[in-house]
């Protein structure tokens, strides 16, 4: 999760982040544990949502569904922001 860091520490400069490690300050991070498996989680909901499809198959390689989803996810705010293109 490219937030995390950001969320645990804030704009701390990793100087900071090294010294307060040492000292054994816990933080609460949100996981979910399945299998054997751990997988940091958040919840995402409200317009971001509408990128999920094109995300994911930007993490397979799917350059051609990404333009699609993309393409999609531009139509549904247009939609929503009573915007109408040609």
């Amino acid at each position: 999760m490219n937030l995390l860091p950001k969320a645990l520490h804030g704009d701390a400069t990793l100087e900071v982040i090294v010294a307060v490690a040492v000292q054994g300050v816990l933080a609460h991070v949100p996981v979910v544990r399945a299998a054997g498996h751990t997988s940091y989680c958040r919840i995402i909901i409200g317009p971001l949502t509408r990128w999920a499809l094109a995300r994911e198959n930007a993490r397979h390689g799917r350059i051609w569904r990404v333009l699609q989803a993309v393409r999609l996810s531009l139509a549904r705010r247009c939609q929503r922001d009573g915007v109408h293109g040609a």
